[in-house]
């Protein structure tokens, strides 16, 4: 068979494939399967104890190694800690260097790059075909992976996920303190060695902190209690604080019952919008008629003051014993007990205990 003479003048591509050639008689058994390359490896990274393989006979590796910037392949068996070298050409064979490979696709089983320039970079899933890393155009999506000992600058934006501690640093980068997750009984998230600061305002008021339940177990103070103003049948919520000017209204519902017609005061309020939830200490009764009767509607364990602001005018308040008579200019306490009282009664203010009032009577 000639061959001829090819000249390229173009990047070509060639692929060559062979077919089985069967002479004088059938095709024979396959052979055994030879040795696995094994690396390239870092040679100093490796023990002293490391065997290194020649790929032969009963062998299950064929190694290659990358020391003083070159690679090496092993042509003789040996330990690493006889002192061989692999520029020791008894024991390795210099692999042939290749400055420039272009490519339009490069398949490679493993490839160990010293310094790669790349304009995207994509890993899948030898499995589902799934792409778990893309890097391209400054954008890195990463599906799965383990870092360690990262800093990360800039902005970073969280789903899901967990975390031991984290330190609270201040624009020096000094620490100021931790959120961690409490090793105590109880439980829950500890904040170590700082103070929480919640202040500012939104939507026109101070900025508000939701809980269920609240138990200070050091001093307690309240800048003001929170506020509903009663003018006849109408409530109003100020919802927004000390902000005389700013409310929410709505007209109370009424009821008959132990020879009144009554509205009823709800604590807690069951508006919508930004009177939703919100839960009244200080009741004010400021109207220019008498002859109105409220019964208020809490929780158990709610304490209440009732102040009727108008010294010329009262209003009665059902309480456990029927109708408590407040005088225009009296202050009072109510607390809520629910059904923990006996013996039971049948009144519209059953539950609710009246304590020790005062008629300032300036009018």
């Amino acid at each position: 068979m000639a061959f001829g003479t090819c000249t390229a003048k173009t990047s070509t591509v060639i692929t060559m494939y062979t077919t089985n050639l069967i002479i004088g008689g059938t095709k024979g058994d396959n052979g055994d399967r030879g040795p696995a390359l094994r690396g390239p490896q870092d040679w100093n990274a490796l023990p002293t104890s490391y065997y290194f393989y020649q790929g032969a006979e009963g062998e299950t590796y064929k190694d290659v190694v990358l020391y003083g910037g070159n690679f090496y392949s092993c042509i003789k068996t040996h330990n690493k800690q006889s002192g061989v070298v692999p520029t020791n050409a008894t024991y390795w064979q210099l692999a042939d260097k290749v400055e420039i490979v272009a490519s339009k696709i490069l398949l490679a089983t493993y490839a160990l790059i010293q310094n790669l320039g790349a304009s995207a970079i994509e890993m899948k899933d030898p499995d589902t075909g799934q792409t778990l890393f893309y890097a391209k155009d400054g954008t890195v999506s990463c599906k799965v992976g383990i870092f360690e000992n990262v800093t990360v600058s800039g902005t970073v934006k969280g789903v899901t996920g967990s975390f031991k501690w984290l330190d609270c640093v201040d624009s020096s980068g000094n620490v100021v303190g931790r959120i961690c997750a409490s090793t105590s009984a109880y439980g829950g998230i500890a904040f170590e060695s700082v103070d929480m600061v919640h202040q500012g305002t939104k939507d026109g008021r101070s900025l508000r902190f939701y809980s269920s339940d609240i138990w200070c177990r050091g001093g307690f103070g309240a800048h003001h209690l929170n506020v509903a103003v009663v003018n006849g049948s109408t409530i109003k919520y100020y919802t927004k604080g000390p902000a005389e000017s700013t409310y929410e209204s709505k007209t109370m519902t009424s009821h008959t019952g132990d020879g009144k017609t009554y509205y009823d005061i709800e604590l807690y309020s069951g508006m919508s919008g930004d009177a939703s939830g919100f839960p009244v200490d200080l009741v004010i009764i400021n109207h220019t008629y008498d002859n109105y009767a409220y019964r208020l509607v809490g929780a158990t364990g709610k304490k209440v003051t009732v102040i009727c602001s108008n010294d010329y005018h009262g209003a009665d308040i059902a309480f456990i014993g029927g109708w408590l008579g407040m005088n225009g200019g009296e202050a009072r306490p109510f607390v809520y007990v629910g059904s923990h009282y006996s013996p039971t009664t049948s009144r519209v203010g059953n539950g609710w205990f009246a304590l020790e009032g005062y008629d300032n009577n300036w009018g």
